[in-house]
C-alpha cells in the first residue's frame, strides 16, 4: 500500500510539473504580447501597467524558489530551454542532505564528518588547511562510499599528505534524472558554503582546492566554483570533470553546465561522447581549458567487446553484462584518472585539429615549434606544464590512445615510412597489404605491431604516417620492419600473377610522444619481401626522397575499398560478433570515409585528364565540392 501511495504521489508530482511548465509558457507568451502592445501605443517607450507588473511578479514567484542561506533557484531561461525541456527546482535542504567525509593519512579508513557551519566538527577532525584539499563527488544514482571513490581516495593519499573530502549526496542523486539534474545546483552551493566556511574559520587557500566530479558530479563541481566566484567573489583552484553528464547539459548556456570560468583551471576527460540516441552518457562539447578525448572520446578501447564475450566475463549475469556494455565508456573516465595519480607511465596527450588526424599520425606531438603546450598530461598531472600560470586559451582539444585493459596508459610512437622513389621502385609499382613493426628498445622489445589498421594500397614515393602504442621500451635503437602482401579476392587490380610483391623503403622515422626527439632509421631503398623481417638501424644520413607526389587514381580507388567497408559494417551490427550499440555508430563513418576518398581522387583525375560522365556519382561529388559556397 505504501509503495502504491509513493507511486501515485510521484505521478501526481510529475503531472503538476507538466501543468506548471504549460502555465509558464502561456504566461510568458501573454507577458510578451502585453509588452509589445505597450511599445506600439507609446512610441516604443515601455510603460508597465499594473496588470503586466502583477504578471511579472506572479511569474517570478512561480519560476523561482528560495532556500534561505542557500539562495534562490529559477527554472526560467537559461535553466529551461530546448536542450533542457524539463526544468525542476532542487529538493529542499531539509529533505536532501549532503555529507562531507574527510580522509587524511591520519585517518585513511575511518572518516571524519565535516558539518556545514560547525567549527567544532572541523576542529575535532584531522583537517589541515596548509595541505592540498581534494573534493571528490559522484554522479547519478550513486553514493559517497562507491568503490571507485574509495580507490581514488586511497591513491591520492598514497601520492601525498592531502585532505580528501568525499561529497556524498545520495538523497539527491536518485531518479527521476531531471530531478537529480536540478539537485546538483543546490549540492554545488552547499559545497561552496563549506569551502567558504573553511576559508573564513581555518584560513583555507581556495587555490589549493581541487574538485573532481564524475558525470553529474562534474557539474556539481562547476556549480561549487560558480557560486564562489559569482556570489562571494572567490575563486576555486582547479576542477576536473570526468565525463560530465550530457543529458540536460549539452549545448546549454555556460551558466547551466561546467565551463572554464568555474575555476582557475578546468580540465575535462571525455570518454562517452556519443549522442544520447546512441547510448552516449557523457558530454562531447568542450567544457574546460583542456579537453582530453582518449580514443576519440566516444568509444573506449576494450568497451566494444562482443556481447557474448561480455556475458562470459560476467559469468552469465545478464544484468551485470548489460550495465558493463552500457556504462563501460562512461566509467573509463574515472578509471583513467585513478591510474594517472601514481602511474610511472605519463598519459601524454597531443593537441590536434581532429581525432582522425591524430589517429592517422598527422600531428607532430611534442615537436611543435613555439608551443610548449602542444602536448600535455591527461589526468592528475594535467596542470603541471602550466607551472601555476592561468591558461591563456580555452577548449584546447588533446587526444590520446589507451590500452584495452589495465594498465590503460601506453607509450605513444608516431611512425613515418617513406617508400622509395627510385626507378626500380616505380617499375615494381604499388601493392595492397600491411606494414608491421617490432621496436627494439634498451628495456625490451615491443610485440609485433600492425601499423595500418586496415589493409592499404601503398604506392612508391609516398610518405605514410601511423600511430601505435607499446609498453615502456626505453631508448629505441632499431626496428624490425615486416611487409605483408594482401590481395583482395574480389578485386583483380590487387592480384600479382607473374611477379612477387616487393616494397622498397627509403627510411623509417620514429617519434615518441613526450620526448622532443625523432629517430631516423635508414632502409637504404632496399626491397622488403612478404613476411620477411628486416632490421633498420640509425645512420647519420639517408638519401632524400623527392616530395610526396600524392595519391594516384588507382591508389585512391583501391583504398576506398567499398566491398571491404561494407563487410566491416555488416560485422559491426551483427549482435553475435560485435557490440551493436557501438557498431551502429560506425556505419556513418564508413560512408563518410568513402566520400572523403572520392574527394581525394580529384587531383588524380585532373592530372590524368580524365573526363567522367555526368551521371557518375564521383563526378557529382567532386563538382559539388569544387564549387564551394556561392558568392553574391
Amino acid at each position: 500500500m505504501k509503495s502504491r501511495n509513493r507511486y501515485s504521489t510521484s505521478v501526481i508530482k510529475l503531472s503538476q510539473d507538466i501543468v506548471l511548465m504549460s502555465v509558464l509558457l502561456i504566461m510568458s507568451d501573454h507577458s510578451a504580447k502585453m509588452s509589445s502592445q505597450a511599445c506600439l501605443s507609446h512610441n516604443h517607450q515601455v510603460t508597465p501597467t499594473l496588470e503586466s507588473r502583477s504578471l511579472n511578479l506572479d511569474r517570478r514567484r512561480i519560476l523561482q524558489q528560495c532556500f534561505g542561506k542557500f539562495g534562490c533557484y529559477s527554472v526560467d531561461h537559461p535553466w529551461f530551454s530546448s536542450h533542457r525541456p524539463l526544468s525542476f527546482f532542487p529538493k529542499s535542504p531539509k529533505v536532501m542532505k549532503s555529507y562531507f567525509f574527510l580522509y587524511t593519512r591520519h585517518n585513511p579508513i575511518h572518516l571524519n564528518l565535516l558539518k556545514l557551519e560547525d567549527a567544532r566538527s572541523v576542529q575535532m577532525s584531522h583537517f589541515d588547511p596548509s595541505k592540498m584539499t581534494f573534493i571528490l563527488t559522484h554522479g547519478y544514482f550513486e553514493h559517497g562510499h562507491a568503490a571507485w571513490l574509495q580507490r581514488m581516495k586511497t591513491e591520492l593519499l598514497v601520492n601525498g599528505d592531502y585532505n580528501v573530502i568525499i561529497l556524498d549526496w545520495l538523497t539527491g542523486s536518485g531518479p527521476p534524472y531531471s530531478q537529480a539534474t536540478a539537485n546538483t545546483r543546490l549540492i554545488g552551493v552547499m559545497g561552496g558554503h563549506l569551502m567558504a566556511f573553511l576559508k573564513t574559520h581555518a584560513n583555507l587557500d581556495l587555490y589549493k582546492v581541487h574538485c573532481i566530479g564524475h558525470s553529474l558530479g562534474a557539474h556539481v563541481c562547476g556549480y561549487l566554483g560558480s557560486y564562489l566566484k559569482n556570489d562571494l567573489q572567490l575563486e576555486l583552484g582547479r576542477i576536473t570533470g570526468l565525463d560530465p553528464a550530457e543529458p540536460n547539459f549539452e549545448f546549454t548556456d555556460p551558466l547551466v553546465r561546467l565551463d572554464p570560468s568555474d575555476a582557475y583551471f578546468v580540465d575535462v576527460i571525455h570518454t562517452d561522447g556519443n549522442p544520447i540516441t546512441k547510448m552516449g552518457l557523457g558530454l562531447f562539447q568542450p567544457s574546460g581549458h583542456l579537453d582530453f578525448y582518449p580514443n576519440g572520446g566516444k568509444v573506449m578501447y576494450g568497451c566494444d567487446a562482443p556481447m557474448m564475450k561480455t556475458l562470459e566475463q560476467e559469468h552469465g549475469n545478464m544484468a551485470a553484462a548489460f550495465r558493463r556494455v552500457v556504462g563501460c565508456n562512461h566509467f573509463r573516465a574515472y578509471e583513467y584518472f585513478i591510474e594517472s595519480i601514481n602511474s610511472k607511465c605519463p598519459f601524454t596527450a597531443v593537441e590536434c585539429p581532429s581525432w582522425e588526424k591524430f589517429a592517422s599520425g598527422e600531428c607532430n606531438g611534442c615537436l611543435t615549434d613555439g608551443d610548449p603546450y602542444s602536448c600535455d598530461y591527461m589526468g592528475f598531472y594535467a596542470f603541471t606544464k602550466l607551472k601555476g600560470k592561468r591558461p591563456e586559451k580555452e577548449n584546447r582539444a588533446l587526444f590520446i590512445l589507451t590500452a584495452e585493459n589495465e594498465p590503460f596508459c601506453a607509450y605513444h610512437y608516431r611512425v613515418t615510412i617513406k617508400l622509395s622513389d627510385t626507378k626500380e621502385s616505380f617499375i615494381q609499382g604499388g601493392d595492397r597489404g600491411n606494414f608491421l613493426m617490432v621496436l627494439n628498445g634498451d628495456n625490451q622489445a615491443s610485440t609485433r605491431l600492425q601499423l595500418n589498421k586496415q589493409e592499404t594500397f601503398f604506392e612508391p614515393g609516398r610518405t605514410y604516417h601511423f600511430m601505435t602504442t607499446t609498453g615502456d621500451l626505453g631508448h629505441v635503437h632499431s626496428a624490425d620492419l615486416i611487409w605483408e602482401y594482401a590481395l583482395h579476392p574480389f578485386n583483380p587490380l590487387t592480384w600479382r600473377l607473374r611477379s612477387e610483391s616487393r616494397m622498397f623503403v627509403n627510411r623509417v622515422e620514429i617519434e615518441q610522444f613526450g620526448h622532443k626527439h625523432k629517430h631516423t632509421f635508414c632502409a637504404q631503398d632496399k626491397p622488403f619481401l612478404p613476411k620477411k623481417p628486416k632490421r633498420v638501424i640509425w645512420r647519420p644520413t639517408c638519401r632524400e626522397n623527392a616530395p610526396d607526389p600524392g595519391s594516384s587514381f588507382l591508389g585512391s580507388l583501391l583504398n576506398a575499398d567499398p566491398i571491404g567497408n561494407a563487410q566491416q559494417a555488416i560485422n559491426f551490427v551483427n549482435p553475435l560478433n560485435m557490440n551493436p550499440l557501438n557498431g551502429l555508430a560506425s556505419i556513418t563513418g564508413v560512408f563518410s570515409g568513402f566520400r572523403a576518398t572520392m574527394l581525394n581522387m580529384g587531383p588524380s583525375l585532373r592530372r590524368m585528364g580524365l573526363t567522367v560522365m555526368r551521371s557518375d556519382p564521383v563526378r557529382r561529388i567532386l563538382e559539388s565540392e569544387s564549387k564551394g559556397p556561392e558568392t553574391p
